[in-house]
Formats: C-alpha cells, sequence, structure tokens
C-alpha cells in the first residue's frame, strides 16, 4: 500500500567523513535504476568493486528486480500475481520460491498483527481508488456500507495456503485476490542484497522506493546513516526534513505513512492505509511508523501493520513482540509536528 518513498538516505557521499583506507578514497558507487513503480538505488564502497564492473552490476541487479516485478506486479498483466488472482479456481498455483517465501511471511505478519496485515485487501484498495489507476471522480466517491461488506467478504489471509515443496500457493475462496505492494519492495530489497552477497561484497546499501537494507560500514571506521523523513516537512511544498538519524549495519529499515496518498471528499480525508477489519481508511492520528528489523521484507510488513493499529494499539503490540518500531503522531490540533514514541525495547535502535 505504499507508493512514494518515506525514507529520505542521509549519505553525505559528496564529502568524506573520516579517513578512508587507501583504496576506499572517495564517496560510495552509486548505480540506480527503476522499478515497481519507483526507483532504486545501491551503493557500493570503492573497496569491493572497480568502476569498470558497474555496468555489469547495474544489469545484474535491474534484471533482479525485473524478475521481482515478472512474479509479483499487479500492474504488469502476466506476473505471476495477475495470472493468481484471475485465475477462477482453489487449485494449487505454482509460483516462484520468492513469491511462496512472501506469502508465508505475509501469514505470519497478519497472524502475529491480529489481522492488520492482510494481502487479500485486493478489492478494498481498488474499492477505496487505490488499485489501478481510475478517474478523479472515482477517488472522490465514498463507498457505501454494503459495498465495503461485500469486498470484505473477499478477503482473508487465512484463505492463502503455502506449499513450498515444488512452490505453489492456493486459495480456498476461488475469487481472493492479493496486493502485495506492502511487501513486496521489502523483497526486493532483500533479494538485492542477497545478489550482492553472492558476489563476495561484503559491504553494501540497498533502497527501493525508500525502504533500506544495509550490510557492514560505509568506510571502516563510518556506518551507513539513514534518516526517517518528517511528515512535517509536507506541510511547507518543495522542502524535505528528517524527524531522525540513525546509523544503521546489518539491519534494514521501512516506514509507512499515511499523508502522501490520499484524497479528500466533503472535507474528510481518506488515505490509502486501510484497516482490513473495517474495511476503511485509518482514522487515528498515527502519521507515520519506522520499523528496522533483519530483513526488508519483515520491516516493510510490520510498518503497514503497525501503521494500520495507531499509536496506542501499535505501540502495545511493539512492545509485546519486541519490535524496533518509531511512531510518529500528529499534534491534536490535526498538525503534523506530533511528538514522537518509540518501542521500548527499541530505544538503542531509535535514538532519541
Amino acid at each position: 500500500m505504499r507508493l512514494a518513498a518515506l525514507i529520505l538516505v542521509l549519505l553525505a557521499s559528496a564529502c568524506s567523513e573520516s579517513a578512508s583506507p587507501p583504496n576506499d578514497v572517495g564517496p560510495p558507487y552509486r548505480i540506480s535504476g527503476g522499478t515497481m513503480g519507483t526507483g532504486w538505488m545501491v551503493l557500493v564502497p570503492r573497496r569491493h568493486v572497480e568502476a569498470t564492473d558497474l555496468a555489469h552490476l547495474t544489469d545484474l541487479i535491474q534484471s533482479e528486480l525485473d524478475q521481482v516485478n515478472d512474479e509479483m506486479s499487479h500492474y504488469q498483466g502476466d506476473s505471476e500475481l495477475t495470472r493468481f488472482n484471475e485465475a477462477n479456481t482453489t487449485n494449487w498455483f505454482p509460483v516462484a520460491a520468492g513469491f511462496a517465501d512472501v506469502v508465508q511471511l505475509a501469514k505470519e505478519v497478519h497472524d502475529q498483527s491480529r489481522g492488520a496485515f492482510d494481502v487479500t485487501i485486493a478489492p478494498l484498495i481498488d474499492l477505496w481508488g487505490f488499485g489501478a489507476p481510475q478517474d478523479d471522480e472515482r477517488k472522490k466517491a465514498v463507498p457505501t456500507p454494503d459495498e465495503i461488506v461485500a469486498a470484505q467478504a473477499r478477503c482473508g489471509t487465512a484463505r492463502l495456503e503455502v506449499r513450498h515443496s515444488s512452490p505453489a500457493i492456493k486459495k480456498t475462496l476461488a475469487d481472493v485476490q492479493m496486493n502485495l505492494s506492502a511487501i513486496a519492495k521489502g523483497h526486493g530489497v532483500d533479494r538485492v542484497g542477497a545478489l550482492l552477497d553472492g558476489r563476495g561484497i561484503t559491504d553494501w546499501f540497498v533502497e527501493i522506493g525508500g525502504e533500506i537494507r544495509v550490510k557492514g560500514r560505509k568506510l571502516a571506521d563510518t556506518p551507513w546513516r539513514v534518516g526517517v523523513e518528517s511528515p512535517s516537512a509536507l506541510v511547507r511544498p518543495g522542502r524535505r526534513a528528517t524527524e531522525r538519524t540513525l546509523p544503521l549495519e546489518d539491519r534494514a529499515i521501512a516506514t509507512s505513512g499515511d499523508y502522501r496518498n490520499y484524497w479528500t471528499a466533503d472535507g474528510i480525508r481518506y488515505s490509502h492505509t486501510l484497516d482490513p477489519r473495517t474495511g476503511a481508511p485509518v482514522r487515528h492520528g498515527c502519521a507515520s511508523v519506522s520499523v528496522i528489523s533483519d530483513t526488508c521484507a519483515r520491516a516493510d510488513a510490520w510498518a503497514t501493520a503497525l501503521l494500520v493499529l495507531g499509536p496506542d494499539e501499535g505501540l502495545k503490540l511493539a512492545e509485546a513482540r519486541g519490535i524496533a518500531a518509531m511512531f510518529i503522531v500528529r499534534s491534536p490540533g490535526g498538525g503534523v509536528a506530533g511528538k514522537v514514541t518509540y518501542a521500548s525495547r527499541a530505544t538503542t535502535t531509535f535514538p532519541h
């Protein structure tokens, strides 16, 4: 459900932060491309690759991400996901191993979040005008309660089953449809990281649409640094600001926010963050949630789940499960310069 980058990359790559080894003079090499309706970017310290290898590395990464799109894109007409959604059957549907892993993780987060994370809400996403491109008038039409109930009847992650030997997935209700937007970018980041690992690159920074995972360090004595974007920057068009900047090593971070993709009708703001339990956009005061985890797919999914749950229920669950989470909460007057709260076990990860 996340359609815009919500993490700022703060690398200060134009200047040296500390002394570098002789073979690491200068900022990391930067390569980039497009995927999943957004951009990807990889930083690799110069000690690991030669400039002449960058074009080939770029091609390998792009090919890997093209494969992720071939598996999980809900816009691509011939993707595995599209064909699964269109298959009016409850038979096993063969998929790539990575696809099966993503659905398995989605089921786990769904259960652990008490249903707040649900990849089968494609009917609700379309109903509220946040799926495939729709005309402006449709986006301004608030669904009726009956329409919401009808769409919810076709949802439910519990209706998905996963098989890992001869990878396949199946649905117990034939017209169940998935949308993996809240986890696919994170999975793509993990796939690129695995590709870099396989080439013997032990320090790297990977970002897709604001979802980030890093390994090792930027320089021998300097960690990678990332910043969480402040929603308050959006009240000043053309400006970006950070809420927190933090060092990151061998971890992933993902942010889910409700303030970029939304529409209004009769003075009411409807965000793309939908609560599967109500079938409607969330209405609490949480502007964004950032999660740090071992994989980007897991951070991606949990950021969405906790944003759906909100600053009260979400924070309690993050504390109970030991999830490193930061909640940016709006002020009572409706502004976006509200307080920042943290999952208590995450205070060493998210510095105050």
